[in-house]
């Protein structure tokens, strides 16, 4: 009731690295069949969250000429499991989404009706080979491929939004040429936001920040450790992501957030250049609650 939400499924409305054939916690023996599981997670999802009576999560929102929201389904829309083995990880007919939503990607891309494309993703896009997460998108190489390409052709500069990493990220999208001293080659620009409440996944956050950072030549920023947000801020001009962090999520003091890293990025480089972020607005500022 106090904000507008954009709301899009994880895995755990299903099942933990759900796909579209089972789950690999899913013993049919024991929890019923697959298509059941699922058809029930959609019927719940779509009755008991605030969204539209809409068919399907991917979809669009357009704000005037500035920017397009599109949202992913990188989870259920025709996810294909994780490969198992080099051969099966390398074909080219291996989808994170189904062939409908990645052609209606690239339309939308391809449209040169807005200043910035704002992509929602449920999965992190760039590769991130210190992680070895094929439950992302470097689970799918070709059909990852394709979808740079289409981002590198786009005629607006695209900004992925993502989650999933329990953790902090800003990249950039390598193209060919990619040149991490100068950031020359980034087809555009990837930013990752925090848990709001869960734990981070890494054992050792500081070790996990000097890995990345250092096996990762795209990667500008990383932030293990803490929980927060992602805030958006975006004119005809540029893009700028700033994230805060708070120092922890068990009581509502702990809820006060600081803002600890800023990016940028415009349409001449398309690369995540650093910011000073802004000061965080005294609390004194903050709407009252909804009723």
């Amino acid at each position: 009731r106090q904000h507008p939400l954009l709301v899009g499924w994880d895995d755990h409305e299903f099942a933990n690295n759900a796909h579209r054939a089972g789950a690999p916690g899913h013993d049919p023996e024991v929890l019923g069949p697959w298509a059941d599981r699922g058809e029930a997670a959609r019927r719940a999802f779509f009755e008991w969250t605030p969204v539209r009576d809409e068919p399907r999560v991917h979809r669009t929102l357009q704000l005037g000429d500035l920017t397009r929201i599109v949202l992913l389904d990188t989870r259920m829309d025709g996810r294909d499991p994780p490969p198992i083995d080099e051969a099966d990880w390398q074909r080219r007919d291996r989808r994170l989404v189904s062939d409908e939503q990645e052609r209606w990607l690239r339309g939308w891309l391809a449209s040169r009706d807005v200043s910035f494309a704002v992509v929602a993703d449920q999965v992190v896009l760039a590769p991130v080979a210190a992680q070895n997460n094929l439950d992302a998108w470097d689970g799918y190489p070709a059909q990852r491929a394709r979808s740079l390409e289409a981002i590198a052709g786009a005629p607006a500069p695209v900004v992925v939004v993502t989650g999933d990493t329990h953790s902090s990220l800003a990249l950039d999208l390598p193209g060919p040429t990619y040149e991490a001293s100068t950031q020359r080659g980034s087809l555009g620009v990837e930013w990752g936001t925090s848990a709001v409440s869960s734990p981070t996944l890494a054992s050792d956050p500081r070790e996990t920040e000097r890995a990345l950072l250092a096996s990762t030549p795209h990667l500008r920023f990383t932030e293990q450790e803490h929980r927060g947000f992602l805030l958006l801020d975006i004119t005809h001009a540029r893009a700028r992501g700033e994230w805060g962090l708070l120092d922890g999520v068990a009581r509502p003091e702990d809820g006060r957030a600081t803002r600890v890293r800023a990016f940028e990025t415009n349409a001449l480089d398309r690369a995540s250049r650093a910011a000073s972020p802004l000061p965080s607005p005294p609390a004194s500022d903050a709407p009252p609650r909804a009723p």
